[in-house]
């Protein structure tokens, strides 16, 4: 396969894969209890923004959640800097008053995360696979149901599929 068809079948099933995640990003919200991990995530940023960092939390690890309150946190001022969110957007005060938009916000994060899984996994797999079987691998990991389900939640498991494909690149490079 050459590279300029192997690069256009990454961007394909990126997009794919993007579109899978994303979509779903806003079932059950505003009610927080849809999805129990996520309220209980966000509860834990929430505790992070009011400077309690000590979370005393074996749920999920610590370093997730203060990576979903520093996305958050960044994204609201983003988003406030380029006119998509009007008014104050400081992570408490969001947290405080509207918790499903930040929800909503935060969830982005593994939506993104479960999205960079696939070209990262296809480009680990090209050398060994060969370019035939990195397409295929990345097909089945876009189109796979859970991947895309748990990338609409707050919890980390999406997240997780990336950092295992890293670490088998890191391997690889060994």
């Amino acid at each position: 396969m050459s590279g300029r068809r192997f690069a256009c079948c990454v961007v394909v099933l990126t997009l794919l894969a993007g579109l899978l995640r994303f979509w779903g990003l806003g079932v059950g919200l505003p009610h927080l209890m849809a999805r129990p991990d996520d309220e209980g995530i966000l509860m834990m940023t929430g505790r992070v923004a009011a400077g309690r960092f000590d979370l005393d939390w074996a749920v999920y690890p610590s370093a997730w959640v203060y990576l979903c309150w520093a996305w958050g946190a960044a994204a609201l001022h983003v988003g406030q800097w380029v006119g998509l969110l009007p008014g104050s957007t400081g992570f408490s005060r969001v947290y405080l008053t509207e918790p499903a938009r930040l929800l909503l916000v935060e969830r982005a994060l593994s939506a993104t995360l479960g999205t960079l899984a696939v070209p990262a996994l296809m480009l680990v797999a090209r050398p060994v696979l060969g370019g035939a079987g990195a397409v295929l691998a990345g097909w089945l990991l876009a189109t796979n149901f859970l991947h895309a389900r748990d990338a609409h939640s707050l919890k980390p498991d999406a997240a997780l599929s990336l950092a295992v494909v890293l670490g088998l690149a890191a391997a690889a490079a060994l």
